[in-house]
């Protein structure tokens, strides 16, 4: 009899990690993300080639970076800018440093900086490339 339970037991444990529930799921597969959805209820601080930037600001890069299609991963390309646009958001615990590269047409190269490796990869959006260079001055 306690064989049983023990075993019914250990099944039911498998089956909960083996099909855990969304809310779990999500979250771990967000950490794994290399195109983050940023949230602005979270966002305390975002900054613009090290310079604080205002809200209205802040929600239009989110909003425009949120709407960017990701395209893919790919090599980084030394020949775009010798000026990256570097931006830090800072959500909740968690700090995303990027630097964008602008190639026109609506291509932007993101590479994302953290624990000293770089992940670039390519994305697609006009208004992004818009918002980006309002700051490249």
């Amino acid at each position: 009899m306690i064989f049983w339970i023990i075993g019914m037991a250990f099944v039911i444990i498998i089956a909960f990690f083996l099909s855990p529930p969304t809310a779990w799921a999500n979250k771990f597969f967000d950490r794994l993300q290399l195109h983050p959805t940023f949230r602005l209820d979270r966002i305390s601080n975002v900054t613009f080639n090290g310079q604080s930037v205002p809200p209205d600001v802040v929600n239009r890069f989110v909003q425009t970076f949120n709407e960017a299609n990701f395209l893919y991963e790919f090599g980084y390309n030394p020949r775009l800018s010798t000026r990256p646009i570097s931006v830090t958001v800072v959500q909740g615990k968690v700090e995303y440093v990027y630097d964008f590269f602008l190639y026109g047409d609506g291509m932007v190269q993101a590479v994302k900086h953290k624990n000293q490796k770089s992940a670039p990869y390519r994305l697609k959006s006009y208004t992004l490339e818009a918002t980006l260079k309002s700051f490249e001055s």
